[in-house]
């Protein structure tokens, strides 16, 4: 081993944390954020949020939504457990024996920059400025050239400013500037984006940050709109708060509606989602009862439920998943079934991927209540082929992860 994994790197930096006390979700660090954590490595938000859900199956790291200190909002927070603290200390013991240097990962005051914003001619502030809408250590022939100045590099040789010099680069440049910042950046991921890269979730992700810092409120709804389901399946506190910003227009008011429901609903926010349905109820009202369906059964009425899907279960396939698992819940296993495989891919070409995953994930679970695993295993596998990437993976291994555990394995 001549350096760390970005999984190795999360674990040491986490392993910092592992004397401090879970149960307190009132006044968390910053630092156990997904944004402290890939400020920590160096790695952009994205990317530390894949790495996190890996190490999350991996029973290595245990996810809790809590109130960051000093925070007005709640945020997912990410602890370290034994399984992973032992994995870390594994990790020192032999980087020391390789001398690899972790002493960033330690201190996070290894990486301060002390240089002053406001000294900086045009071009080094350009250079800086670009490198901070990164927000994450980036190689720095991705830069443009700088004049006067030393870039600050880490251990790796890639560009890595900390917080606070983020924050002070900011600060000091208006409007017009941070826009120019962070359409370099957006420019950057576009063409990664273009490459349909391995890293796909990460370049969507990254796109739309920097698009709607950039103020490109267009390019962030149509983006939305054309990758409506690979952000469905990958919500996080950093896109939560990206579409918290985002002003729907008219052509992608819809899929930007949707988006909005599902991110409140991942973080239980009721109401948000009642404000965000009241317009999806004017676009779509048959889109819009299933979202009424999840939140009455987030608040445990099922009568609620019912009559939010009962005129459109039949004619509306994502709602007729959804009467499905009411028949799985009542023990009428066969009728779930039967009404599922009735069920053909009659809904928009963009809603399909969407649609076959929930689908098979019902049918999974329907073949678990009545003790068919192995048969589960097979939708799985079947699921997993049909759409290999990270983004529905993220579903799928949420799916696995329930099965396993029904047979407590």
């Amino acid at each position: 081993m001549t350096s760390l994994s970005v999984k190795q790197k999360a674990l040491v930096f986490l392993n910092r944390y592992r004397t401090y006390d879970r149960s307190d979700i009132y006044n968390t660090p910053w630092d156990l954020t997904q944004d402290g954590i890939a400020g920590g490595i160096g790695v952009s938000r994205a990317h530390a949020s894949i790495v996190l859900n890996q190490l999350k199956n991996e029973d290595k790291v245990e996810e809790k939504i809590t109130h960051i200190r000093n925070g007005k909002i709640k945020r997912k927070s990410y602890f370290i457990t034994p399984l992973g603290m032992d994995e870390a200390e594994r990790i020192l013991e032999t980087a020391a024996k390789e001398n690899i240097d972790v002493s960033y990962l330690l201190d996070p005051k290894k990486q301060r920059c002390d240089i002053d914003p406001e000294k900086l001619d045009e071009k080094d502030r350009y250079a800086l400025g670009c490198a901070c809408a990164f927000h994450m250590a980036v190689d720095p022939t991705l830069l443009p050239p700088v004049a006067n100045i030393t870039l600050p590099l880490d251990v790796n040789g890639k560009v890595s400013l900390d917080d606070e010099f983020r924050n002070r680069m900011f600060a000091s440049a208006d409007e017009k500037e941070r826009a120019l910042w962070h359409g370099y950046a957006a420019d950057y991921w576009f063409d990664k984006k273009l490459m349909r890269a391995k890293d796909l979730y990460e370049c969507l992700h990254e796109l739309l940050y920097q698009y709607v810092e950039s103020g490109r409120n267009r390019d962030a709804c149509k983006l939305i709109s054309g990758e409506l389901y690979h952000f469905v399946y990958s919500i996080d506190d950093e896109l939560r708060d990206t579409v918290a910003k985002v002003r729907p227009i008219e052509k992608y008011e819809k899929d930007v509606l949707v988006l909005s429901a599902e991110i409140c609903l991942e973080y239980g926010d009721t109401d948000g989602t009642e404000a965000v349905l009241k317009r999806l109820s004017e676009i779509d009202s048959d889109c819009a009862s299933v979202y009424y369906f999840d939140i009455a059964m987030m608040k445990g009425d099922r009568d609620a439920a019912k009559a939010a899907i009962a005129g459109t279960w039949q004619s509306y396939p994502m709602a007729g998943i959804r009467w499905a698992s009411l028949l799985r819940e009542d023990g009428r296993y066969q009728e779930a079934a039967d009404l599922l495989d009735s069920m053909k891919d009659t809904v928009y070409e963009k809603e399909l991927g969407n649609f076959q995953v929930e689908k098979f994930t019902e049918l999974a679970r329907i073949d678990c209540a009545e003790g068919r695993y192995d048969d589960a295993y097979m939708r799985i596998s079947k699921l997993r082929s049909s759409f290999n990437n990270d983004v529905y993976n993220r579903k799928i291994d949420a799916l696995e992860k329930e099965l396993r555990q029904r047979l407590n394995i």
